[in-house]
């Protein structure tokens, strides 16, 4: 039976990117027993078939391998174990809500040692105890989540196991504690075990699933080591870290000239450029959260500018949040102005972290498994607003 992924039924539109070129002829690949999951960027009509082979598997095209590609492919597909029931099993809902958490210090104490609340160490909670953060890890883990990266979240590009829900760790202001460097030996960083790194690295390998990876973000001081700075960053970048642009002076954005915002931007993204052999992500970390609205006649200097011949461009900021925010494939989503959750303990009130993953039982972003289809209720289907295929399921 003929059907498209946009009928509640089942609409596909297939993205493919696997053709090649042959005497300026774009012919047609062998796609049998190739995903049909893992294809890109073409509208083709799909068929799914009831079949035994594994769900997505191509069983057949209708244009043989090495014959020219016209518009009238279509594919053969295994509808194999896409079976609506397992999208509710799982009440899987791809626009569901995405915790951003935002962390600065991680101090070497137990929670019994501050003054504070939990693992707040100081009054507002922006820094954390070592105890405090390896229960939050394991809290995560255990409810499921599992890391992506922030820029792949941005971008659109969540790999995350079916039933499972993304989550994004970031950083502010390259505290020594984030990456606490004991010596350099035999050309090796060994580390503070209760430095941030430390944690995250043994959390990694205890639980290698979690996908563990954090997104830091410096000031000029990067991480205030002045003999271990370079070493630090290369190390991150090689293993599967991101850093990013905090501003260089960490100076109220919303408070300067526009050649100001430009120089604290611009010299900070100059310095992570060279660093990083551009690698760094093109995100901005807003200091103090500043400026509060878009509409701010300094904010588009924080996105484009230059600072004196380096030209930079970014692709959104992160704000000093209070809640999760939207799927990347919803209506609502501003990849320009993204709200985080601050990483403290508030008696579970005020959006601390038991406040927002209460909220998250019944809003969070839970996967398909699917990396390259938006998986949702029919119902959210007006909410969508992606260029991969739609599955919609009641």
């Amino acid at each position: 039976m003929k059907i498209k992924i946009w009928s509640g039924i089942i609409i596909a539109i297939v993205l493919l990117v696997l053709f090649f070129m042959q005497n300026d002829q774009t012919l047609v690949p062998d796609l049998v027993g190739k995903s049909v999951f893992e294809l890109d960027n073409k509208d083709f009509m799909v068929n799914f078939v009831d079949s035994s082979k594994p769900n997505g598997e191509i069983l057949n095209q209708s244009i043989a391998p090495g014959e020219p590609f016209n518009s009238s492919l279509t594919l053969e597909v295994s509808n194999g174990l896409l079976d609506f029931s397992l999208f509710r099993e799982h009440q899987v809902n791809e626009l569901g809500r995405i915790p951003i958490l935002m962390y600065h210090g991680i101090y070497n104490m137990k929670n019994s040692e501050t003054e504070y609340t939990g693992g707040n160490v100081d009054q507002d909670g922006y820094h954390r105890t070592a105890e405090a953060f390896r229960n939050d890890l394991q809290f995560f883990y255990e409810n499921d989540y599992q890391m992506i990266r922030l820029e792949d979240y941005l971008l659109g590009v969540i790999d995350v196991e079916i039933g499972k829900s993304p989550l994004i760790l970031t950083f502010d202001d390259g505290l020594a504690n984030n990456f606490k460097v004991i010596e350099k030996e035999n050309d090796e960083l060994v580390v503070d075990e209760n430095s941030a790194i430390g944690i995250l690295e043994s959390f990694r390998e205890k639980h290698p699933d979690f996908q563990v990876t954090a997104t830091f973000f410096l000031n000029g001081p990067l991480f205030r080591q002045v003999e271990y700075n370079y070493d630090i960053i290369e190390w991150l970048i090689e293993n599967n870290y991101d850093v990013g642009n905090h501003s260089y002076g960490h100076r109220d954005l919303s408070k300067l000239t526009k050649e100001q915002v430009q120089t604290e931007i611009g010299r900070m993204d100059q310095l992570l450029v060279e660093i990083t052999d551009n690698q760094n992500v093109k995100v901005v970390s807003l200091p103090f959260g500043q400026p509060y609205s878009k509409e701010h006649e300094n904010f588009p200097f924080i996105l484009k500018g230059k600072y004196e011949q380096h030209n930079y461009e970014n692709i959104g900021t992160l704000r000093v949040g209070w809640d999760a925010d939207f799927s990347p494939y919803s209506k609502n989503f501003d990849v320009e102005f993204v709200r985080r959750v601050r990483a403290y303990d508030n008696d579970g009130q005020e959006f601390d972290l038991q406040d927002v993953f209460s909220r998250l039982e019944t809003t969070r972003y839970v996967s398909s498994g699917f990396k390259n289809a938006v998986v949702v209720p029919k119902e959210l289907a007006d909410q969508v607003v992606t260029d991969k295929r739609i599955i919609l399921y009641e």
